[in-house]
């Protein structure tokens, strides 16, 4: 094993961890938890994407991998906020002995026309983008090679890091706060990219409380959603 094969084989091997998740895919019988898992494997591609073009500042000819995919992200997203949207009506229904039918059934007819279209989309066009998705990623990771030392790395996280601070002090709508969301899971799946090659790479981000934090925003978003759809429903359905 070369030196350079040896110094980035772990983000190979991270790399194909994610490509496990998104070949093992079942469109036609997806429901919200493995759209959860594929939607989160690509949001790491796409963290992936940043890591590498942000590291090496391009000088390498890296080609942007996740533009390829991302009518499929958009596509998945779709379906899994309205299958959220959906459970959060039944547990609300259940826990208030409440009953929505006609509400129930708009969004049952939503979820079907919105996962017709995202299974077209994938079986048409994913699985080829994942090949060439891969070829792009492997070169990236030969190109880089000298790139991925501790100290650059080091370098380029904390400098994440302050422009995530920077933007959190700019949240002022529902949309900023769901935009700051994804930058912030953004830095842990870099985060866990860069320890499978540094095991012991220290951060003074308190990632468990971050994670809280960001899974509490994500609920707030999800009920958020629930009630952007019911606001719709009435105005169509009066």
């Amino acid at each position: 094993m070369t030196r350079a094969h040896a110094h980035t084989q772990p983000f190979v091997d991270w790399y194909l961890s994610q490509k496990q998740i998104l070949t093992e895919f079942k469109p036609k019988t997806a429901d919200a938890e493995s759209l959860h898992r594929l939607r989160v494997a690509l949001k790491k591609i796409r963290a992936w994407d940043q890591f590498i073009c942000h590291t090496t500042h391009n000088k390498t000819g890296i080609v942007s991998t996740f533009s390829q995919i991302k009518v499929i992200f958009k596509a998945s997203g779709r379906v899994r906020d309205l299958l959220v949207v959906l459970d959060l009506l039944q547990r609300y229904e259940t826990t208030n002995e409440l009953d929505y039918p006609r509400f129930r059934s708009y969004l049952g007819k939503k979820i079907q026309q919105n996962s017709e279209k995202f299974t077209s989309e994938y079986s048409k066009k994913f699985c080829k983008k994942l090949d060439e998705l891969e070829f792009c990623i492997f070169d990236n990771i030969r190109l880089a090679a000298d790139e991925f030392t501790e100290e650059k790395l080091s370098e380029f996280f904390r400098a994440s890091l302050q422009k995530l601070y920077t933007q959190s002090r700019k949240v002022k709508k529902t949309i900023d706060l769901h935009e700051f969301r994804k930058h912030f899971k953004t830095q842990l799946y870099i985060l866990e990219i860069i320890r499978t090659r540094y095991p012991d790479f220290h951060t003074q981000l308190s990632e468990t409380t971050f994670e809280t934090q960001a899974n509490e925003i994500g609920l707030w978003y999800d009920k958020e959603m629930l009630l952007q759809l019911l606001e719709r429903y009435f105005k169509k359905y009066p």
